[in-house]
């Protein structure tokens, strides 16, 4: 953009690059998730049950 500095645009790079790196990596996370979702299993748990089994994955 006209007016920004060269420190402006590589911040502005730096964010779209971390962007796309996080990205990536919650489709990768998600994939397996999805092709069961479309295979038809899913989770009998309730949310509750998800959020003590993350806490407890996370070491929380």
């Amino acid at each position: 953009m006209p007016g920004d500095t060269d420190k402006d645009r590589l911040r502005t790079n730096a964010d779209s690059e971390d962007q796309a790196a996080d990205f990536e990596s919650l489709s990768r996370f998600l994939a397996p998730r999805i092709q069961q979702a479309r295979d038809g299993i899913l989770s009998t748990k309730s949310i509750t049950d998800i959020k003590k089994d993350a806490r407890r994955l996370s070491g929380l």
